[in-house]
């Protein structure tokens, strides 16, 4: 049986936080690299059901010059709505791939800065509580 506990978790739940990190920057920063930035309006939703509720997957339409262009985008939401208008990025040199800019990096960000944070700070406090803790005993030694 495998036991997950304190240091081991900690290693275990920073290092999945820092994966989290990495594809959070280059979903944010380095994916949409070169993609232009327009309009595009929703002329579908498609709903998938998730255990806490739907989700809602777009197929959008935009017009890069004087072509119109649809595609759908892998990124899901309760607000999206046909009709709506949403900022989309397509790749310059083929139109036809298009995505909604990244968001989902930016909540890996988010989380996985959080969850190093509170590695860190657990860490350093752990060490502190030690230190303290071995210094009572020493001199609790030293007057016994």
């Amino acid at each position: 049986m495998v036991s997950v506990k304190g240091m081991n978790l900690k290693i275990f739940a920073g290092a999945l936080a820092l994966i989290c990190l990495i594809v959070g920057i280059y979903l944010t920063f380095f994916h949409s690299k070169g993609f232009v930035k327009t309009s595009a309006k929703i002329i579908a939703v498609r709903e998938e059901a998730v255990d806490d509720g739907t989700v809602y997957y777009p197929t959008v339409e935009y017009v890069v010059d004087g072509v119109t262009y649809t595609g759908d985008l892998n990124t899901g939401s309760g607000s999206y709505k046909v009709g709506k208008r949403i900022n989309v990025r397509y790749d310059p040199d083929n139109p036809s791939v298009v995505h909604d800019g990244g968001g989902v990096g930016i909540y890996l960000l988010v989380v996985s800065t959080a969850i190093l944070v509170i590695i860190i700070i657990s860490t350093i406090q752990e060490n502190r509580n030690q230190k303290q803790a071995r210094e009572i005993r020493e001199a609790r030694g030293r007057t016994g």
